[in-house]
């Protein structure tokens, strides 16, 4: 009998929350932009270091309902009393053929992406298997299995929440519609 002893975890629901508002600042942010240079090899705008939604009272509502669900999704790690802080919160706009190369967000527990704005194919999010980076004798096999797989794709859609652990590889697929997708980033660590 075979047992999952090592499960990656990725929680998801949908948020009712006005996203009209969100794109408008989005993109009210995005065309005050400046111009930045940075070691990524994608295009997609963000405002990390310019802009953290943590600090802004307008945004107050929007992240007690992050930490409400990252305190559920906490639950499912043993983690039922500790204390969880949001450390940073950012805004992404991937303009169309704009995508995010695979990276993860170190020195943090949980990390979020909310969908303000997902035009039909405007990518989705992979995540990459920690066991990808180490398997170096790979098995042969006819077809995918969970116990196999090496990439799992969330489907992008507006108003859905996706966290996961921060130390978990992701990237988000090329944006191949006519507009601008816009979504909301957030990392959160945990205390106590």
């Amino acid at each position: 009998m075979s047992i999952a002893y090592f499960p990656t975890l990725i929680y998801e629901t949908e948020l009712d929350v006005d996203n009209i508002s969100l794109h408008e600042k989005a993109i009210e942010l995005y065309n005050k932009r400046s111009p930045v240079s940075t070691s990524w090899f994608c295009d997609t705008f963000n405002t990390i270091g310019t802009y953290d939604i943590t600090n802004d009272s307008s945004f107050s509502e929007f992240v007690e309902t992050i930490m409400h669900h990252t305190k559920i999704f906490a639950k499912d790690y043993g983690i039922s009393n500790a204390t969880i802080k949001s450390k940073e919160g950012w805004i992404n706009v991937a303009m169309p053929n704009e995508y995010q190369e695979f990276h993860l967000h170190p020195n943090n527990h949980f990390s979020m992406v909310y969908y303000v704005s997902v035009p039909e194919n405007s990518g989705n999010i992979i995540f990459r298997s920690p066991e990808s980076n180490t398997d170096m004798f790979q098995l042969p096999f006819g077809h995918e299995t969970l116990a196999t797989m090496k990439t799992a794709t969330i489907k992008s859609k507006t108003g859905k929440l996706v966290i996961f652990r921060s130390n978990l590889l992701h990237m988000v697929e090329k944006n191949k519609s006519s507009s601008e997708r816009v979504s909301i980033s957030m990392n959160v660590v945990l205390e106590g």
